[in-house]
């Protein structure tokens, strides 16, 4: 019985302990046409993160595109040990006039 229980655990430690994807999608209409719109885009990007140039992988004005790929690392110092995590993340900027979406993966 023991054996069973053990093989259980290390079954389902992976799946318990393991990082999950995320998604998260947001369409909206805006009274900007698809010019604005970029521009407003850009300069949310420039404000928010430190080095835009880094992290922009596709910026393609014509089809109202603009693809992110960046990495957050985030640490915790606890019980006398330094815990580190790292996360990757892709946001993607879709716009056409009067209308955007967010997509963040």
């Amino acid at each position: 019985m023991k054996s069973l229980i053990l093989l259980l655990v290390i079954i389902l430690s992976p799946s318990i302990y393991g990082q999950t994807n995320f998604n998260w999608d947001k369409v909206d209409s805006i009274s900007k046409n698809k010019n604005e719109i970029y521009s407003t885009t850009k300069m949310f990007i420039s404000q928010t993160w430190n080095s835009a140039q880094d992290v922009i992988q596709n910026d393609d004005k014509d089809a109202g595109m603009i693809l992110l790929k960046g990495l957050s690392v985030q640490s915790l110092f606890f019980q006398g040990n330094n815990h580190t995590w790292t996360f990757s993340y892709t946001v993607k900027f879709l716009m056409k006039d009067n209308k955007y979406r967010i997509i963040i993966e």
